[in-house]
């Protein structure tokens, strides 16, 4: 890489383009693809999902892994979270899966 594209990704990409900073958490690398204020919406966010079968647990990894509903309430706005029901019965059968 030669020292201007790192000049351009630094001062110019980041800065101006994502309007994103490193801040040492472990969502940087999702704040430098899509930017700071959607990583924020994503911690902001209330989720009601139904269902946490397969489908709906492979989500719920991914909703985690992306921080979505993990923002703390402040005084001007409300804290995100996630919400499941499943009405399934677990049977002794399908333990195993």
């Amino acid at each position: 890489m030669a020292g201007g594209d790192k000049d351009f990704f630094e001062k110019e990409y980041m800065t101006k383009m994502v309007k994103a900073r490193e801040v040492g958490h472990r969502s940087d690398g999702l704040r430098i693809c899509v930017g700071e204020a959607l990583v924020n919406e994503l911690a902001h966010c209330r989720l009601f999902m139904v269902g946490a079968g397969a489908i709906g647990c492979e989500l719920l990894k991914n909703y985690a892994m992306c921080g979505v509903g993990v923002g703390k309430d402040t005084k001007d706005r409300k804290g995100g979270a996630i919400f499941v029901t499943d009405p399934d019965i677990i049977e002794n059968s399908n333990l195993n899966r």
